[in-house]
């Protein structure tokens, strides 16, 4: 499987693109960025957008999903902790941090801790990950580790806005060490790094 990592700039909120050559089905985990923009590698020729899944509920991870969803038709799926933030402008801070009214229709998938999802034969599974957000999860494909504003390179997201937590994010990252793969990491914001590393140089491992 494939993995198209984009960063757009002012929110630099990192967008991903999973590709299953086999099947030519693909999942956007994190729709900040254009579908025209993420997908001009494949020029005419565009993939099967399954899924529109997200770590979790601020606006800066979904500007663009309502194009998204738009275009494919692609199942948006957010942990129900967090779906209020698709209909609710405060929760999501658009309306604090982009100045905008923008609200979306609710999810067509809510789901929880384990959820699988599938293109074409390669796994996609869900792990709630609490702290940041109270619906903030990671995606587990293969050897990839898709951490949302959970887990930065040498960092973690703040917990200080709706919904977060500490302490849900101190048992999150508890969780977290105890997986046995050393994941490629690929966070919300920021450069790619590894668990190994993280779990060796992040200090909130440590705590």
């Amino acid at each position: 499987m494939k993995v198209i990592k984009n960063c757009p700039s002012g929110f630099a909120s990192n967008s991903y693109v999973l590709f299953d050559e086999l099947s030519g089905q693909a999942a956007v985990i994190d729709p900040s960025i254009s579908w025209q923009t993420a997908l001009k590698g494949f020029g005419s020729d565009l993939p099967q957008v399954k899924y529109i899944l997200l770590t979790h509920g601020h606006f800066d991870h979904m500007l663009c999903l309502a194009e998204w969803r738009e275009r494919f038709g692609a199942a948006v799926c957010i942990h129900k902790e967090d779906a209020p933030c698709l209909t609710d402008p405060k929760k999501s801070y658009f309306l604090k941090f982009a100045g905008k009214n923008t609200t979306f229709d609710p999810p067509d998938v809510n789901i929880s801790e384990g959820e699988v999802f599938y293109l074409g034969d390669n796994k996609i599974t869900v792990m709630h990950t609490p702290g940041h957000t109270r619906g903030s999860v990671c995606y587990i494909a293969g050897d990839y580790f898709f951490s949302g504003d959970t887990l930065l390179c040498g960092d973690i997201g703040r917990c200080d806005l709706y919904g977060g937590d500490f302490q849900e994010m101190q048992n999150s990252l508890a969780k977290i060490s105890n997986l046995t793969r050393n994941y490629t990491i690929y966070p919300g914001h920021g450069e790619n790094t590894t668990l190994k590393a993280e779990l060796k140089y992040n200090r909130y491992f440590c705590l």
